[in-house]
């Protein structure tokens, strides 16, 4: 995966409008890295420190590059989305469930 992102985010679990855990993947130098499990704080944390993530799609064989992730404040809460929309929840657009 040669887009230039620092991780890769492949499924999301949700909780009360909030992601509660997503399937990881590290970008290790153009190789897609396998799959972990992590939090939601996490990837906020690695946003904040200024790493970035996009969201990427199987299809078949292949992997396909979806949407860059940011972090999105509305009055005062974070949320993480593929979109500049302000609604008060996380969305990662039609990311399978992990």
């Amino acid at each position: 995966m040669g887009s230039g992102y620092d991780y890769y985010i492949s499924c999301c679990s949700y909780s009360s409008g909030h992601i509660s855990s997503a399937g990881v993947h590290q970008n290790l130098h153009g190789t897609l890295g396998s799959k972990n499990i992590c939090s939601r704080t996490w990837i906020v944390d690695q946003i904040k420190a200024l790493y970035s993530f996009c969201t990427i799609f199987r299809t078949g064989s292949d992997w396909r590059i979806g949407a860059k992730v940011n972090i999105i404040t509305v009055d005062g809460n974070l949320y993480l989305r593929t979109d500049a929309n302000r609604t008060k929840c996380d969305n990662l657009g039609e990311l399978p469930d992990c």
